[in-house]
């Protein structure tokens, strides 16, 4: 039922855009705000003044022509607060603390197997993030952002969508909470390389639709509009690695049949190079082959890890196309795991060419697609855009900010 918004409620939305406006570069004074929001100049100056008393913003003269009184600009101190990153995969566990522009202050990784036990690694990540917080001379933790490769909604992890193994029983976000009173949120890799390109890329606007493609060892989808990340009533928005593209085609661990990533994800890529190159003569791969000797071979134009990646690429094409239709956006971006080991611009080239010959030109011409501009790990990278994501309700339930 539609329903109206309360004072503090309008507060922190105000809050949040003027932060935003200040960090993408769109406004950088009170009377750019003022005109931007259209927000009232003394709404403007009362919010501006309050980040100001908490150390996050800090004002420096503009340039002058020598005409007029020199305007003052407004800048953010992102070393006021660092965030705690943290990414979850079926494999590894990376832990760092960051500035809130995205610097690396410290990083750890955490290798594991199925039969590590769960508890114990819960363990390690307390220990570490106690650790920094305890670190005597760095700044305040405003809060702390983890990447799940899957579904997570309400302290709830859909373990048959994921792929974490073990992890269900364990509510993380709860768990750490607990322990060190600092604001947890949790969110699927895909959302969050999705948040993390619409924060870091500057030409990107709030009146954009942003796709995030993620093809790692699965494939899904985050998608951003208006500035406003889509989850869907339990989080499974975007989940398009479970987007069938042949129903008669193999069982997934979803139900369903001949799903997307089934095809696309880099684990099927290795996969099906296997089977072809136990019988092929021609190629340098071999039946055991691993993920990084497959890229190798791409990119040297082994014809198995070729014929392999341009049959991935024509199922991807056919899942972006229903992408285009379903959500009409205007920026496709493609990241993860396929882009970081060279394939990004073959990758680029084949699903662009698949999709032109396909979609209706208007929709094909009014479309960006680009390969992620973030040099780091969106999906862990972003785990701190998550934390910033949420800073207007940070600073006043810290109360940081009144």
């Amino acid at each position: 039922m539609p329903h109206g918004y309360n004072s503090s409620t309008i507060q922190r939305i105000n809050l949040k855009l003027i932060f935003n406006l200040i960090r993408k570069h769109q406004a950088c004074t009170r009377v750019e705000l003022a005109k931007k929001t259209g927000l009232s100049a003394a709404t403007v100056s009362n919010i501006v003044n309050s980040l100001i008393n908490i150390g996050l913003l800090y004002e420096y003269p503009l340039a002058t022509n020598g005409v007029g009184r020199r305007s003052i600009g407004l800048k953010i101190n992102y070393d006021r607060f660092h965030a705690i990153h943290l990414r979850i995969t079926s494999s590894n566990i990376f832990l760092g603390r960051y500035n809130l522009e995205g610097q690396q202050k410290n990083y750890t990784t955490i290798p594991y197997t199925n039969d590590t036990d769960r508890r114990k690694l819960l363990e390690n990540i307390k220990s570490l993030i106690r650790q920094e917080q305890l670190s005597p001379l760095a700044p305040p933790i405003l809060g702390i952002g983890i990447s799940l490769p899957g579904p997570y909604d309400n302290s709830n992890y859909l373990g048959l969508i994921g792929e974490l193994v073990n992890w269900g029983d364990i509510d993380i976000c709860k768990e750490i909470y607990n322990e060190f009173q600092i604001p947890v949120y949790a969110e699927n890799d895909a959302n969050i390389g999705a948040l993390c390109e619409w924060w870091k890329d500057s030409s990107i606007t709030d009146y954009d639709t942003l796709v995030y493609i993620t093809l790692a060892e699965g494939t899904g989808a985050g998608i951003v509009s208006s500035g406003m990340l889509l989850r869907g009533i339990q989080g499974v928005a975007g989940e398009i690695g479970h987007m069938s593209v042949n129903p008669d085609g193999p069982l997934c661990k979803c139900g369903n049949r001949g799903c997307l990533e089934l095809y696309t994800s880099t684990a099927a890529l290795v996969k099906n190079a296997q089977k072809l190159a136990s019988s092929a003569t021609s190629s340098s791969l071999s039946d055991n082959c691993t993920k990084k000797e497959f890229f190798q071979a791409l990119l040297q134009n082994d014809p198995v890890a070729t014929e392999v990646f341009q049959t991935a690429m024509r199922y991807l094409g056919t899942g972006i196309i229903n992408i285009i239709y379903l959500y009409n956006p205007s920026i496709l971006v493609f990241g993860d795991e396929m882009v970081s080991n060279g394939a990004g611009e073959l990758l680029l080239q084949s699903v662009q060419e698949f999709v032109r010959a396909r979609v209706n030109p208007q929709l094909f011409e009014n479309l960006t697609m680009k390969l992620s501009t973030c040099n780091t790990d969106p999906a862990f990278l972003g785990a701190g855009v998550l934390v910033l994501n949420n800073i207007s309700d940070i600073l006043y339930d810290q109360a940081m900010f009144s």
